[in-house]
């Protein structure tokens, strides 16, 4: 009872527009499972998608627009044409699809943990520096953990995404269970966060357990989702995307790039 007295609190606090600050990750309660600083870029942790697709999606993901410079992993975006090459033999794909034969008018980056670092629950952290453009699609997520047996669903967690063509204060956050049609708004939650740009660096968090998930921005809670149905093992995924609607793509005339930093990221378990 008392549980459920102190949640449902948290929910009116939340709905009131009242600060709630994170739960106290130096307190018994919480283990640091593994974390990565990006001093170096650690292959036995991360997997680096190389001439993969992912759905609908313009660009196409390569292993040289990834690297890490000054203690951050960054990810790369840019408009130069790629061409899906005929030899398969090298590609790591993983979450995503083997590109198809043709050229790509864009190209960026996308890593994922490998299967050693599969996770379900916890509290799951990172901070996060990312570029503003018409067009642009950085996000912060999880899937379904590679190699885990006969899964309930597709345990999609959108930590955060932004879109290019809205404001740069506008946040959003979803769960997919399944990818039907519907599915991909049924769980959608927006929010136009005051004093909040995306191009600052922002600290990005769910507190996850088999009953509910607490989402948070720079310690403060913005969500709460109970029931959600998300059980399995996870991976955790960094990418930056171009946006699928063609209308809302950046132009292609003149040469840019643009780069999202992640500072670190954090795993705790209780």
């Amino acid at each position: 009872m008392r549980k459920l007295s102190l949640l449902f609190c948290l929910l009116v606090m939340i709905m009131m527009g009242h600060g709630v600050a994170q739960p106290s990750l130096d307190s018994a309660l919480w283990k640091l499972d593994w974390e990565d600083d990006f001093s170096f870029f650690d292959e036995s942790r991360w997997s680096v998608l190389n001439f993969a697709v992912h759905g609908r999606e313009p660009q196409i993901y390569l292993a040289d627009n990834v690297w890490v410079e000054d203690g951050n992993l960054v990810i790369r975006l840019d408009n130069r044409p790629v061409e899906c090459p005929q030899e398969k033999s090298s590609w790591t794909v993983n979450a995503c699809q083997l590109c198809e034969q043709g050229v790509y008018p864009y190209s960026s980056g996308w890593v994922e943990t490998k299967r050693p670092y599969n996770r379900n629950f916890g509290y799951i952290e990172a901070r996060i520096k990312c570029p503003y453009r018409r067009g642009l699609w950085p996000a912060f997520w999880t899937f379904i953990g590679e190699g885990v047996p006969n899964a309930s669903n597709y345990a999609e967690i959108d930590i955060f995404e932004f879109y290019g063509h809205k404001r740069p204060n506008h946040v959003e956050t979803n769960l997919h269970l399944a990818y039907e049609p519907g599915s991909f708004t049924k769980n959608l939650q927006t929010f136009d966060l005051k004093s909040f740009s995306y191009e600052d660096w922002h600290t990005y968090a769910i507190e996850w357990d088999s009953t509910r998930i607490v989402w948070y921005i720079d310690d403060q809670p913005i969500r709460v989702e109970l029931n959600h149905g998300i059980v399995d093992p996870v991976r955790i995924i960094l990418n930056l995307a171009v946006q699928t609607q063609r209308r809302y793509q950046p132009r292609k005339r003149t040469y840019f790039e643009e780069k999202m930093y992640v500072d670190y990221i954090r795993v705790y378990k209780l």
